[in-house]
């Protein structure tokens, strides 16, 4: 659905990366290993990505059908969400067709699920599924682990296990959870560390994304693997403080990543949102002796229990 800064310690460059992904329509070409490309190929490409044309040119080039979404009208897209509301309930997108004109029920929180339904209606009409089967589909699809994940023990705040690990991602959660957390009266909380061995150069940019959106930033370990875990967190830091957060008072420095979700969730207030981003599902935390068992939900139960906050956890809408 969109190009972003990752994946640069396998690609190198952000241009190796685009080429790899630019690969995936060229390789829709025939070829006489494979002349059963030339039968209905189509392509369904994101309209509001930076490299959209890139990757329509060599859609069309590998003379396949091409279907675009977005939700900028300025751009044309073939299939377009003309508005979009976010509740405690979801997201209802009013979406545009060359073939029908309804609105769209998500029981998904974060805006860029947005582009997702829109990508899987583009492949939907590629097919020309019936939209009585695709738009009732797209309403029951659950929240799964890790993605936008509440956890709720009665506190007055919302706490949020997320998987956002790239300063596009961690940036678009955060721009999606203010307006809630502004709603309510409170203000954003973020915890989040950035992957050892890996891209160092998204580490400031994330510090930065965080530092534009939240009034606490809790930096801590991802998986630091053979890194110093101090010197990861102090990468990252630059970006937070260039964004104007200062060390001990709204930008904290915490390795250890459970110590960090619990000094997180005792400063959050009434009407906060807290966001444990960067691990998601995942199940072990990568140090540099081997990997720890890890479960950011049943970390995030943990700290709200010492609060004195025991009930379930979500997987629903925030």
């Amino acid at each position: 659905t969109n190009i972003s800064h990752e994946h640069l310690e396998f690609h190198r460059t952000h241009e190796a990366y685009r080429a790899a992904k630019r690969s995936l329509f060229e390789r829709l070409a025939v070829a006489p290993g494979n002349p059963e490309k030339g039968w209905g190929k189509s392509a369904v490409i994101n309209r509001d990505d930076q490299w959209a044309d890139e990757f329509v040119a060599a859609a069309r080039g590998a003379g396949a059908t091409v279907l675009t979404y977005g939700s900028d009208p300025t751009s044309g897209p073939d299939i377009l969400a003309t508005s979009v509301r976010e509740d405690a309930t979801g997201i209802s997108i009013r979406v545009e067709t060359p073939r029908w004109r309804e609105r769209v029920h998500l029981q998904l929180a974060g805006r860029f699920n947005v582009h997702n339904a829109l990508a899987a209606i583009g492949v939907a009409e590629v097919l020309e599924l019936d939209p009585g089967r695709v738009i009732p589909g797209l309403a029951s699809v659950e929240a799964v682990p890790g993605r936008m994940q509440r956890m709720e023990a009665g506190q007055p705040f919302r706490v949020i296990v997320d998987y956002a690990h790239t300063a596009d991602s961690l940036a678009k959660v955060l721009d999606g959870l203010g307006s809630l957390a502004a709603a309510g009266g409170g203000g954003l909380i973020v915890v989040f560390g950035s992957a050892g061995d890996r891209d160092v150069l998204k580490r400031p940019m994330m510090g930065r994304a965080a530092g534009e959106r939240a009034r606490l930033v809790v930096l801590t370990d991802e998986d630091p693997r053979s890194e110093d875990r101090q010197s990861i967190l102090e990468q990252i830091a630059v970006g937070a403080e260039s964004a104007g957060k200062r060390r001990d008072h709204d930008l904290l420095l915490i390795a250890d990543r459970r110590e960090a979700i619990e000094r997180a969730l005792d400063q959050a207030r009434q009407g906060d949102v807290v966001v444990l981003a960067g691990k998601g599902h995942e199940s072990t935390i990568e140090m540099a002796d081997g990997p720890i068992p890890w479960d950011e939900a049943e970390a995030a139960r943990e700290a709200l229990a010492g609060l004195g906050f025991r009930a379930e956890s979500q997987t629903g809408p925030c």
